[in-house]
């Protein structure tokens, strides 16, 4: 059933202040989402970057942007056209800050349509919100200026809530794997080599008549991707928000492998093939993983070359290691097992979370034998190493 648009008019309005503007709209996304209505973050910046100061000069433009940016589904339509009519329209809804008793005047609807829209956004919304006003400088930053502040921050500084959001932005990033030709062909008409054996029988029945040329190309296929990401206690923080990080590769790229070490070596790749995170991490914390324990990196690398190597690394497999290098076996055996996994995979990068530091030195037994088979080395300590991972993998050559 279509929703009907509300009778709204032109208006010329005083021009509000970005920051007043871009926190009412994220107030008016908070009570949306309280209504059961999916609003993520992307949405709310997506909203803010749409809308200029001129746009509340058109109250029915404003209206049908907020709708076709934040509103996905028709069950939703009502909700928003409710509490768009309480927020935005209505001064006197318990929505709005209490103001001081004036003489009371019967309002019409014609007043009512003329009301400035910024009547709201003036003093925004919901209960326990400290309002906003014109003279009270916020105290909350913008939202664009809050993701590009956490985006540098690191995990292990982070509070729940900045954990949480970060999670969520997690799920936007995408990893530029590519797939790779392979030595087998595939019958393709937009190939540029003569497929001579399909022409021929196809020829034979019209009497050996070459009418139409057949043509093949290389077959592509993803390279193999096998993950190895460290839980001891000093990669605890870490490892928690790079399992979302995980997730989001393992439904990216079809070939995709994950394990988790510690002081032994766990695969976690069936829990992670769950579409739903929160079904994902609860297969994951029934395994027997030991969290927060020690590192035995060479005994875990050594375990997974003997059982899962043969296995999964084929096709140019990319491996990549997530640890900060320190072993509790002070790297015993270690470099027997990086140079056999070196030989088996076609490119292996390490994301160290120590890199955040500009004085880094592999000083430690064990990170000193890692880098000398290491072809790339990134930083893994926030989300703008991760961005700069996918960009850095995208110029990589398999």
């Amino acid at each position: 059933m279509a929703i009907k648009p509300l009778e709204i008019i032109t208006i010329k309005m005083q021009t509000p202040s970005p920051e007043i503007l871009a926190k009412n709209i994220i107030y008016f996304c908070n009570i949306l989402r309280s209504r059961g209505v999916p609003i993520g973050i992307d949405r709310s910046l997506d909203v803010i970057k749409s809308l200029s100061l001129d746009s509340f000069k058109n109250s029915n433009h404003f209206y049908w942007t907020l709708a076709s940016i934040l509103i996905y589904r028709a069950e939703h339509m009502k909700v928003f056209e409710k509490v768009f009519e309480e927020f935005w329209y209505q001064p006197n809804h318990p929505l709005t800050p209490k103001k001081k008793e004036e003489p009371k005047k019967s309002p019409n609807k014609e007043s009512r349509k003329n009301d400035d829209l910024l009547s709201y956004a003036d003093t925004p919304l919901p209960e326990n919100t400290t309002p906003v006003t014109k003279n009270q400088p916020s105290k909350t930053p913008l939202l664009s200026s809050k993701i590009e502040s956490l985006t540098k921050k690191d995990f292990n500084s982070m509070s729940p809530n900045e954990i949480a959001m970060a999670r969520e932005l997690i799920t936007k990033i995408k990893f530029p794997l590519k797939p790779q030709p392979t030595r087998r062909w595939k019958i393709s008409p937009s190939g540029k080599k003569l497929d001579l054996k399909q022409t021929i029988q196809k020829s034979l029945k019209n009497s050996g008549q070459l009418v139409n040329w057949r043509y093949k190309s290389r077959r592509l296929l993803y390279p193999s991707l096998v993950l190895l990401c460290d839980v001891s206690g000093s990669m605890k923080n870490y490892s928690r928000v790079l399992l979302h990080f995980l997730h989001v590769i393992t439904h990216q790229i079809p070939d995709v492998s994950s394990f988790l070490f510690g002081t032994q070596l766990t695969n976690i790749t069936p829990q992670l093939r769950k579409k739903e995170i929160n079904l994902a991490l609860q297969g994951i914390s029934s395994l027997n993983i030991d969290w927060g324990t020690g590192t035995r990196i060479g005994f875990a690398l050594k375990e997974f070359n003997l059982q899962w190597s043969r296995r999964l690394l084929t096709r140019n497999a990319m491996v990549i290691l997530i640890t900060d290098g320190l072993d509790s076996d002070a790297g015993q055996h270690l470099d027997n097992v990086m140079k056999r996994l070196k030989k088996s995979c076609k490119k292996l990068v390490w994301l160290n979370p120590l890199l955040r530091y500009a004085n880094f030195k592999p000083i430690t037994t064990g990170a000193s034998t890692i880098i000398l088979y290491t072809d790339l080395l990134l930083p893994i300590h926030n989300l703008e190493s991760l961005q700069d991972l996918t960009k850095a993998l995208d110029h990589i050559t398999l």
